[in-house]
Parts: C-alpha cells; sequence; structure tokens
C-alpha cells in the first residue's frame, strides 16, 4: 500500500558551524547567514539499508507556519532513481539550506534579478543597499553554484526570517527543525502494466509524471511553479488521495 511515510528533520539532519570549515571551491566564505553545513545523520543511514530512502517516489515538505496556526505543504517534489539513491542526500539536503537560507553552500543569485531586492528585504548585513548585497554574494562566489536558491525560496525566508535568523546553532535546532517535517511515498509498490518490461523507466517516467500534474494543480510556496490552488488547507492526507486517484485514472 502506497502511503506517505513522515519524518521529523531531527532524525533526518545534523547541522555543524562552518566557522573552521575549510574553503573548497568556488565558495569564498561561510558568513552569516551562510553559516550552517546540513548532513545526513547517523539514523538515517541506518535507514539506507532497508531502502527506505531509495526511489522513485514523490515527497512533501510542510511547515508549521506560525501564523496560520496549522501544518502548511511548502513544496512538492519528485525523486526520480529506481530502486536506488538516497532522498535525503540528493535532494532534502539542498531544500533545508535553500528554504531557511542558511546552508553554507547556498548559491544561484545570478547578476540581475529579484533575488538581491529578497537579500536586502530580509537585511541582515549592517548596511542596506541592493548593491551591497550583490558585493556579499560575488565576493563570496555564491553567484552559481549546486545549492541553487530561487525568488520564491527567498521570499518564503523572508516571510519567517524572524524564525530562521537564529546564530546559536543549538537554538537552530531546537527551534527552527522542528517545525519542518518531510513527507515521502515511494511509488515502486504501484502495480505497474503486464506488458512493460522496463522497471527502472516505468517507474521514474511514473514519478515524473505524478510530480507534473500535482504542480500543474497546486502551487506550494518554495516551487517555482505558478499552480491552480494554494496550499491552504491542503494536507499530505490530500494529496495522498489525489495521488492514488490519479493513478487510478491512468489504469
Amino acid at each position: 500500500m502506497m502511503t506517505f511515510v513522515p519524518y521529523n528533520p531531527t532524525e533526518l539532519f545534523q547541522i555543524f558551524d562552518t566557522k573552521n570549515k575549510e574553503k573548497k571551491g568556488r565558495i569564498k566564505n561561510y558568513d552569516y547567514p551562510f553559516d550552517f553545513e546540513f548532513k545526513k545523520r547517523i539514523e538515517a543511514f541506518n535507514k539506507d539499508n532497508k531502502g527506505e530512502f531509495h526511489g522513485s517516489g514523490i515527497y512533501l515538505i510542510t511547515f508549521n507556519d506560525p501564523d496560520k496556526y496549522n501544518e502548511e505543504i511548502i513544496y512538492i517534489g519528485k525523486y526520480m532513481p529506481h530502486d536506488k539513491g538516497n532522498v535525503i542526500t540528493d535532494r532534502w539536503i539542498k531544500h533545508i539550506a535553500t528554504i531557511t537560507n542558511r546552508g553554507h553552500r547556498v548559491s544561484g543569485f545570478g547578476k540581475e534579478n529579484k533575488k538581491y531586492e529578497l537579500l536586502e528585504n530580509i537585511g541582515f548585513l549592517v548596511d542596506k543597499g541592493t548593491e551591497n548585497y550583490k558585493e556579499f554574494i560575488v565576493k563570496a562566489g555564491r553567484i552559481k553554484g549546486d545549492y541553487s536558491t530561487s525568488v520564491k525560496r527567498l521570499e518564503f525566508a523572508y516571510r519567517n526570517w524572524n524564525t530562521f535568523k537564529v546564530k546559536n546553532i543549538e537554538n537552530f535546532k531546537e527551534d527552527v527543525l522542528p517545525k519542518f517535517q518531510f513527507h515521502y511515498m515511494k511509488l515502486n509498490k504501484y502495480n505497474k502494466p503486464a506488458d512493460t518490461e522496463k522497471n527502472e523507466e516505468y517507474y521514474e517516467n511514473l514519478a515524473s509524471l505524478v510530480e507534473t500534474y500535482l504542480l500543474w494543480k497546486y502551487n506550494p510556496a518554495c516551487n517555482s511553479n505558478e499552480g491552480l490552488k494554494k496550499m491552504d488547507g491542503i494536507t499530505p492526507s490530500n494529496i495522498e488521495t489525489e495521488i492514488k486517484s490519479f493513478l487510478e485514472k491512468l489504469n
């Protein structure tokens, strides 16, 4: 039976201060707020042996919004590799790093775009001004990179900066991480047609198709799409029902 399995970030991630971490590659410094390194916890490694975080699957990220007094789905994603890989290391670490705007490898700000205006709105530099923020990003080597942020993720970080801005790493672990939850549904148990020979191709394409449908219909806060419906009142259980209904129509 396919269902979303919820995971608390405190069982998924370790967080390390990067104050004394060696600088490698394009990024030149780990100055605040890009000063936390997220890694997979040993407990998550233990579950790897059971293939719990393999693909192919669909995942949700929820956030406990203090203004809305409920848990909101802020991201919908797919993880394609069939019966291999690890969704934590390949996807979720990058998500928690960019969505909170605190990861040490956050990058992808580009040369001229709205992202610098949003950084100024967040206001973590003493001297305000778009040019100052751009200079900060350029000097840090964050124009390009593999932890690329987006306008919508920065908008989300701006709206929740009073929560995300804490500098003490222990406070971040205790007060910020628990507000998130990750939900994963593996599609491998979905019965494929008998005449389908290539398992890997079938399930990877299925994950992509389900994500495309969900992002056509819904508009989570941190996805770059502009879907038809906002996530107000939509729960992981609702999305689970939606996926099962969609798959039934494919048969």
